[in-house]
């Protein structure tokens, strides 16, 4: 009995430390300003179409969703008394009527023990477009 009682500490106390996290508020800046190379911003809106969207990635302080065409990226900045994620972790998402939107809430899944690692409900969404060359 006193293996089991260890054991069932250890992983009770590796699930503490998964979920002491960072806050948000420790924005990666070099790796969202690399994303948004070659965009501009062009407003804010509240939903993004996930059919419109093939693929999201997590940086520390923000969720990346590219468009299909991979002319327009958005990124949520997440709030800063958010968990964030681990490095490693997937995105879950929990959308309403369809669409991500302000409001919904997402979640992180350990990649390997799918115990969750982080939780936010979603912001508002930047909207970046390709910035267009000038003309010559």
């Amino acid at each position: 009995m006193p293996k089991l009682a260890i054991a069932l500490t250890a992983l009770l106390l590796a699930g503490c430390a998964g979920s002491a996290n960072a806050p948000a508020d420790q924005v990666d800046a070099k790796s969202l300003a690399k994303i948004v190379e070659g965009y501009q911003p062009v407003g804010t809106t509240d939903c993004v179409d996930p059919n419109r969207v093939n693929y999201s990635e997590t940086v520390r302080g923000g969720i990346v969703y590219r468009s299909v065409t991979g002319g327009k990226i958005y990124i949520n900045h997440i709030a800063p008394q958010c968990f964030t994620p681990n490095g490693d972790d997937i995105l879950v998402s929990y959308p309403f009527a369809g669409r991500y939107c302000k409001g919904d809430r997402v979640e992180w899944v350990a990649r390997f023990s799918r115990v969750r690692s982080g939780f936010c409900v979603l912001g508002d969404f930047t909207e970046y477009q390709k910035a267009k060359s000038p003309a010559s």
